[in-house]
């Protein structure tokens, strides 16, 4: 956490990343884990299919994003030439 000057501790940052990273991985292993005792399945399997989703989930809101800010400037340009023709 930033202080009074907006300096921060290096030593401490480095702390809670690490601590940060530490929460990821036991979150990502408790899905795994609730996943495979309630369908009696391998927890790795659980892990795999966490992480490949949550990576197909990035990569569509990424496209959609994409698609959305391309039409939009698409409009925008027409409406520009619409405007600049009209008056």
């Amino acid at each position: 956490m930033p202080n009074d000057s907006g300096l921060c501790n290096p030593h401490k940052l480095k702390k809670e990343q690490t601590m940060k990273r530490w929460i990821k991985i036991a979150v990502w292993v408790a899905i795994a884990i609730a996943g495979a005792v309630l369908t009696h399945t391998n927890p790795l399997w659980w892990l795999v299919a966490a992480v490949v989703g949550k990576v197909v989930i990035r990569l569509i809101l990424t496209i959609a994003l994409a698609v959305v800010l391309y039409v939009m400037f698409y409009a925008l340009i027409i409406g520009s030439i619409l405007w600049i023709l009209i008056s």
